[in-house]
C-alpha cells in the first residue's frame, strides 16, 4: 500500500517541481520577457505611464548638442541611446517608443540627434556630439551617482565607439551595448553591393543576403562629395528610385554613361558585384567619401579602454551588417560578451522566433541588470 501511495504521489511531486522551476525561471527573466515585448511593440504614439519627456541642448567646443531626455519616477541608471541612420532623428516614432520603454524599465534615457545620421550619412560631426555629451553625462555621474550606460544601434556604433574610447570617458560608463553593429567600413561596403563577409571564426567568405535597399543607402551617404550640381540632383533621384525598388542595372549604366568622374566613381562602387574589386574602387572615389566610409570604423581605433565594458547583440540573418561584423569587434575587445540570435534582424525585430527572442531575454537581463 505504501507503495503505491508513493508511485501515486510521485506525479504531484514532478508537478511540483516543475512549476517551482517555471516560478524561479519567471522570477529570474519575468521582468527582461515584459520589457522585451514593450521595446518590439513600441509605436511611440504616447509615452508610458510616469515617465515625461524634455529636451536638452548644450555647447561644447562648437559642437551643439540636442537631445531628449525620457525620466522615469525614479531612475535607477542613466542609458545614453544612440539611434541608427533615420532622418525623422530623435522625432522618429521608433526612436521615442524605444526611448520611452526604456524608461519605464528605470532608465533615464537621453536620446540625441546625430547631424549625419538625420542625413543619412556618416560623418565626424557625430562622433563630436556624442564625445560632447558623454562629457556631459560623466561629469553628472559625479554629482547622482548613478551606474552610466550607452546603446547603440546600427551605424550608431561607430560614432558611439569612436566616443566612448577615449580612456577618461570609458571610465566613466559601465557598459555599452551594439545592437547589429559594425566592425570595419569597407567590410560593411563589401557586404551591401557583394553580399560577401568572412567569419574570423573559420576565415571563410561567405554569400549572404544583404537587403537591396543597402547599396542606395550607400549612395545616399557619399552624394554630397559630388561637386556638380546636377550629378549630385541625379544620384539622389536614382537612389531614391533604388529604395522604392525601381531601378536596375540599365537605368544605372545610363546614369553613369551621362555623370562626371567622381558619380562615377560613386555609381561604379554602387553597381559592383565582385569583392575583390571593392578596396580598388573604394580608393578611387572622392577623398571626402572616401574618408566618410572609412572614419567611424572602429577597427581604425584604440578601443583597450572599453575591456570588460562592451556587450553585442547581432542578428544572425541582419540584411544589413553581417553578423561576422560584432564576432570581429568582439575578438579586437577583451572581455567583451556577444549574443548572436537566431532569426533576429534589427530592421524588424518583430519577425523573430522563439528561439531568438530566447537570446534575445537573456541579453536584455544583461543591460536591465546596469541599474541599481
Amino acid at each position: 500500500m505504501t507503495r503505491i501511495r508513493r508511485l501515486l504521489l510521485l506525479p504531484v511531486f514532478s508537478l511540483v517541481l516543475v512549476c517551482a522551476g517555471a516560478v524561479a525561471l519567471w522570477l529570474f527573466y519575468g521582468e527582461s520577457v515584459r520589457v522585451l515585448e514593450g521595446l518590439v511593440t513600441a509605436s511611440g504614439e504616447t509615452l508610458p505611464p510616469d515617465v515625461t519627456r524634455r529636451s536638452l541642448t548644450l555647447e561644447s567646443g562648437g559642437t551643439i548638442v540636442v537631445a531628449d531626455i525620457y525620466e522615469p519616477a525614479v531612475p535607477r541608471a542613466v542609458l545614453l541611446f544612440v539611434p541608427g541612420l533615420t532622418s525623422a532623428g530623435r522625432e522618429d516614432r521608433r526612436v521615442v517608443g524605444v526611448s520611452g520603454e526604456l524608461a519605464a524599465a528605470g532608465f533615464r534615457v537621453v536620446t540625441p540627434d546625430l547631424p549625419g545620421a538625420i542625413a543619412l550619412a556618416a560623418g565626424r560631426e557625430d562622433a563630436r556630439v556624442l564625445a560632447a555629451l558623454l562629457d556631459h553625462l560623466v561629469g553628472e555621474r559625479a554629482a547622482n551617482g548613478l551606474p552610466l550606460g550607452m546603446i547603440a544601434v546600427s551605424y550608431g556604433l561607430g560614432p558611439a565607439l569612436d566616443a566612448a574610447a577615449e580612456p577618461a570617458r570609458a571610465r566613466g560608463l559601465d557598459m555599452v551595448l551594439g545592437l547589429g553593429g559594425y566592425f570595419d567600413g569597407q567590410a560593411i561596403v563589401t557586404y551591401a553591393t557583394t553580399g560577401a563577409y568572412t567569419d574570423p571564426r573559420d576565415g571563410i567568405t561567405r554569400m549572404g543576403v544583404p537587403d537591396p535597399r543597402a547599396r542606395w543607402l550607400l549612395l545616399l551617404a557619399t552624394l554630397d562629395h559630388v561637386r556638380s550640381v546636377q550629378d549630385r540632383a541625379n544620384l539622389r533621384e536614382l537612389a531614391r528610385q533604388g529604395m522604392a525598388g525601381t531601378p536596375g542595372l540599365v537605368a544605372t549604366s545610363q546614369a553613369m554613361a551621362q555623370a562626371g568622374p567622381a558619380a562615377r566613381s560613386l555609381l561604379a562602387l554602387v553597381a559592383n558585384a565582385e569583392p575583390d574589386r571593392v578596396p580598388a574602387l573604394i580608393e578611387a572615389l572622392p577623398a571626402g567619401a572616401r574618408d566618410d566610409l572609412v572614419a567611424l570604423s572602429p577597427s581604425r581605433r584604440d578601443l583597450s579602454a572599453l575591456e570588460g565594458r562592451l556587450v553585442l547583440v547581432h542578428g544572425q540573418h541582419d540584411p544589413v551588417i553581417p553578423f561576422s561584423e560584432s564576432l570581429h569587434l568582439a575578438d579586437a575587445v577583451a572581455g567583451t560578451r556577444l549574443f548572436l540570435i537566431p532569426g533576429f534582424s534589427h530592421v524588424e525585430p518583430e519577425e523573430t522566433g522563439l528561439a531568438g527572442r530566447l537570446a534575445m531575454i537573456r541579453a536584455l537581463r544583461v543591460l536591465l541588470g546596469l541599474r541599481q
